[in-house]
């Protein structure tokens, strides 16, 4: 009897944190991989600066 009362809830919390559950790994997915781009974009910015200068100093 008890049972039978908790058993939606019990099934909406599951379905509730399935749906937060990936709800949250694509969140932290596209944070780390947005992240990960960022630091690629600024360490291509450092590189390519880093190596045009030698140049612009030799002219």
């Amino acid at each position: 009897m008890l049972y039978d009362c908790i058993r939606p809830f019990c099934f909406l919390l599951i379905v509730g944190l399935e749906i937060w559950g990936r709800v949250f790994s694509f969140v932290l997915y596209s944070f780390l991989v947005g992240g990960f781009s960022a630091c690629l974009g600024t360490m291509e910015i450092f590189v390519f600066v880093s190596l045009s200068l030698p140049s612009r100093l030799v002219l």
